[in-house]
């Protein structure tokens, strides 16, 4: 997918999940959980392509690094804010929620039911 294309999909779908390849994931199970510290929000007024093909570029040198197949770029817009994440996919739930609490996260995505899991705090 080219980035207007990845823009297009995430305002349509309220997000997209993506390869290092910008091919779109459509997971039928497990959770994906994003990762501490490989979190960006921005307001949506901001959603732009300049903005996202920086990001996206940055995200795929980030998990370059990291080096796990399992690492995949997340956009999501939610309450008038975008978020770029690097995030992992877990096929176990209660894996997931473990790994959604230690990465101090406030919901994790379940792929076959696709809605959020909200945490309680």
């Amino acid at each position: 997918m080219d980035i207007k294309e990845i823009i297009d999909y995430s305002i349509k779908n309220n997000g997209i999940t993506l390869n290092v390849n910008l091919e779109r994931i459509n997971a039928k199970n497990g959770f994906m959980i994003s990762i501490t510290n490989f979190e960006i929000v921005l307001p949506c007024d901001k959603f732009n392509e300049e903005i996202t093909k920086q990001f996206i570029t940055d995200m795929i040198k980030q998990i370059n690094i990291l080096g796990s197949k399992n690492h995949y770029i997340g956009i999501f817009i939610n309450d008038n804010k975008i978020y770029f994440d690097i995030s992992i996919r877990i096929l176990e739930f209660e894996n997931a929620l473990k790994i959604g609490k230690e990465n101090d996260q406030i919901a994790i995505w379940d792929n076959a039911r696709m809605q959020e899991i909200i945490f309680k705090r």
